[in-house]
């Protein structure tokens, strides 16, 4: 789910920081779960 979100992040072409790609990730697995 992580390195989905991230590569969806990456394809859309958003620089974020570390924190923030965190954060959406871990959205993301709670989400999925």
């Amino acid at each position: 789910a992580r390195a989905e979100a991230a590569e969806k992040a990456a394809a859309r072409g958003i620089s974020a920081p570390k924190a923030v790609v965190q954060r959406i990730s871990e959205f993301a697995a709670r989400y999925s779960s």
